[in-house]
């Protein structure tokens, strides 16, 4: 956690007892609202920062790999790995937070907590945080489909090398040596 902010989210708690007979709202009634809220709403914002910045390399990495310009990408990797890992660091900090004993494991994600406390404002930008998640896990995929497929192609062109472009060696019935070089050293 970074310093203040986790002093501010666990220092001030209610007073009051919360009225009502929902459990979560119970939980909720045992650190302050409004800490609970600002705490909320600050991660949020980080979290949807740090996705933008993420989601942004991520087109830019798309927009290196479809013009074939491969310089610029160890630098864009390093970025995007520091952006990664913020958003880690991120996410460590909202799973500490849902383990406050105030909360009492019943609350299990950010979403619950606003829901909980009627903030319907904040429930949207957790939903719009949780849909930039799924935008970026698309991207990542179509990199790693592209990826596999590119180590593929370049795999069959060494195979085109090796061979000087004679057709694949096979392990028909008719060929001399019946097993290839493996089988045929262990025999």
């Amino acid at each position: 956690m970074r310093p203040g902010r986790d002093s501010t989210m666990t220092s001030q708690r209610s007073t009051t007892e919360h009225v009502g007979d929902d459990e979560s709202q119970t939980a909720i009634g045992a650190i302050a609202t409004e800490t609970a809220l600002a705490w909320i709403a600050t991660h949020v914002a980080e979290v949807a920062a740090g996705q933008q910045q993420l989601e942004d390399l991520l087109a830019e990495k798309q927009r290196l790999l479809e013009m074939s310009t491969v310089e610029p990408l160890p630098a864009l990797l390093e970025r995007e790995a520091a952006s990664a890992a913020a958003l880690e660091r991120l996410r460590q900090d909202r799973d500490q937070w849902l383990s406050q004993p105030e909360l009492d494991g019943r609350l299990h994600s950010l979403r619950e907590v606003a829901v909980a406390l009627g903030e319907t404002a904040l429930v949207e930008q957790l939903d719009d945080a949780r849909a930039q998640a799924a935008r970026i896990q698309q991207q990542n995929w179509s990199h790693w489909v592209l990826a596999q497929r590119s180590g593929s192609h370049f795999d069959e062109l060494l195979g085109l090398i090796a061979r000087r472009g004679e057709t694949p060696a096979t392990y028909d019935e008719d060929l001399p040596g019946s097993g290839g070089g493996l089988l045929d050293a262990a025999a």
